[in-house]
């Protein structure tokens, strides 16, 4: 509720008072009673006065990289700066989705294990390495072998993938 609403409802020196220990009050108290009684209450002179929800602007305000909201009972947040074991992980997920597209026009079935050869600069075999693992796993490799772009060249079945300006070439 704005000054002048407060101030037409209850006068303008009650409206004062009103804002002044509401403002005195903590954010947490003041939503803990909004969400469990729908209303606050504030005293002022010996005189009880009650905001409802609608009159009380709320408004959140988050620290600098922090994106979120409430979603009916419960509050989600979330880190928009990417980090790079973000990135490398994101890699590594798009490099598994091309090899099983790789396998599938390939013929393959899901139990034949293959090796997989790969052929990438620095940035883009780092962030294999740190995901070869579950990279082998979810693409029936038994061995990820990082080569010379000529060895990937060579083999039957290969391809490659480019996200986010790192680049790699695989075959098997």
């Amino acid at each position: 509720m704005t000054s002048r609403q407060i101030s037409h409802a209850w006068g303008q020196s009650l409206a004062r008072i009103v804002v002044t220990e509401i403002a005195r009050m903590s954010p947490e108290s003041t939503l803990k009673q909004l969400q469990k009684k729908g209303k606050v209450t504030v005293e002022v002179r010996g005189k009880e006065v009650e905001l409802q929800h609608d009159d009380l602007m709320i408004e959140e305000i988050l620290p600098e990289g922090i994106a979120g909201g409430m979603f009916g009972s419960y509050s989600l947040y979330l880190e928009k700066q990417e980090t790079q074991e973000m990135l490398q992980s994101g890699f590594a997920r798009e490099f598994t989705r091309a090899v099983q597209a790789l396998r599938k026009t390939a013929g393959l079935q899901k139990t034949d294990r293959i090796d997989l050869y790969v052929s990438a600069a620095t940035t883009a075999q780092k962030a294999l390495e740190a995901n070869v693992k579950e990279i082998k796993e979810k693409v029936g490799a038994k061995d990820v072998n990082f080569v010379a772009q000529k060895v990937v060249n060579s083999r039957k079945s290969k391809d490659k993938i480019k996200a986010r300006n790192i680049e790699a070439e695989f075959g098997f």
